[in-house]
């Protein structure tokens, strides 16, 4: 619908994926080699692109469906084109470097509220603040603090729709001292109240 939505990450099968773009790319399986498991930043053209795809309710099949097809395709064309492209910045990251910062993000999405400090993060992982917050944005596209806050986000928008707990509850259990600020929070990244999004469905 007309609603806000937001992802931390989009998967497919390989098979699936490969059968997408065989027709537009020679070579196939070594693209879908290269791209398995990359992330990379949604860029504003991503955002412009999948803001096109419009309401899903009115497609019923014919031009409608071609229509979206066609969206979903330049939506897909770009998400590959920016996860084949890493920056200079990204391969110059030294391996160890790059391996820690992606298991920070792993722990990110599993479990946002079990996420310490920065400063303490930093120290788990042999590093400085600076050097931390600038390669995790150089990998992930987006700050370390925003990161954390769309992970805790997404867990609550998951809590609302499948769990019966009150909004209280889910502002606790997804590491919000204040349910206000998680609240403000909710609605700055969704465009409703975690009440409005949970009345819904």
């Amino acid at each position: 619908s007309k609603v806000p939505f937001s992802f931390l990450s989009v998967s497919m099968s390989a098979d699936r994926f490969a059968s997408l773009i065989g027709e537009y790319v020679p070579e196939e399986e070594k693209v879908v080699d290269a791209l398995n498991g990359r992330r990379f930043a949604i860029s504003a053209a991503i955002q412009k692109s999948l803001q096109e795809i419009g309401p899903l309710e009115s497609v019923h099949g014919g031009f409608e469906r071609m229509r979206l097809d066609a969206c979903l395709l330049e939506s897909l064309s770009l998400c590959m084109q920016a996860g084949l492209c890493e920056s200079a910045e990204k391969r110059r990251l030294h391996e160890d470097d790059l391996r820690a910062i992606r298991e920070i993000g792993r722990r990110i999405e599993a479990n946002p509220a079990s996420i310490p400090d920065i400063a303490t993060l930093a120290r788990e992982y042999c590093m400085s603040v600076s050097k931390l917050t600038r390669s995790f944005r150089r990998v992930y596209g987006t700050p370390l603090h925003a990161y954390v806050i769309a992970a805790h986000l997404q867990k609550g928008a998951k809590l609302l729709k499948h769990d019966g707990f009150s909004i209280q509850k889910i502002a606790e259990i997804v590491g919000y001292n204040k349910p206000s600020q998680f609240s403000a929070d909710f609605r700055r990244r969704f465009g409703v109240l975690p009440g409005e999004y949970r009345l819904r469905g």
